[in-house]
């Protein structure tokens, strides 16, 4: 690795520290992000706009080797994301997608890492094209599995069946 050079990396933050974490990483020049969704709920005489993380309990830090230490003494912060004894790097890539989904304001779930049985395919219309899964039957609705390949968790869109194409499975 080029000496300072900044990846992505995924923490694990205290229960409900996402956002107060995410503003103590700017404050501190930090690039960081947590992707947030938003919900209108109706109360009895006002309606109210709540913000909430995706993925609760991560945010996404973009930092070089020497910045690690400064991350991880951040008040709220519990650890970085391993995989085992690894450190996964987030690829950019997947932060894009990450803030295209939220961009989208679609009903977006988050699964459980788990393996989908079912056709790979790709979205080939809208903000989220080119995003690759699999498909899966859910109770008649087809249902979009996004896995990100260097997290443990799994996104769930509901995608129409137009916007999609069957991706061929090689044959060795």
């Amino acid at each position: 690795m080029e000496l300072g050079q900044k990846n992505w990396y995924a923490i694990y933050t205290r229960y409900r520290c996402e956002k107060k974490v995410m503003e103590t990483m700017l404050s501190r020049n930090v690039e960081a992000y947590t992707p947030l969704l938003t919900r209108k709920v109706q109360y009895s005489k006002k309606v109210k706009t709540h913000h909430y993380p995706l993925l609760p309990n991560y945010v996404f830090v973009r930092i070089s080797d020497a910045e690690k230490i400064k991350v991880l003494n951040t008040q709220h912060v519990v650890s970085f994301v391993m995989i085992g004894a690894e450190l996964p790097k987030v690829r950019q890539q997947e932060i894009n997608w990450l803030k295209k989904i939220v961009g989208e304001n679609q009903a977006v779930e988050v699964l459980p890492k788990l393996d989908a049985i079912g056709e790979k395919v790709e979205i080939v219309s809208g903000a989220l094209t080119g995003l690759k899964g699999q498909l899966v039957q859910i109770n008649n609705k087809k249902e979009f599995i996004v896995k990100l390949e260097s997290m443990a968790f799994n996104l769930k869109l509901s995608v129409e069946a137009t916007q999609l194409r069957l991706i061929p499975s090689r044959v060795a």
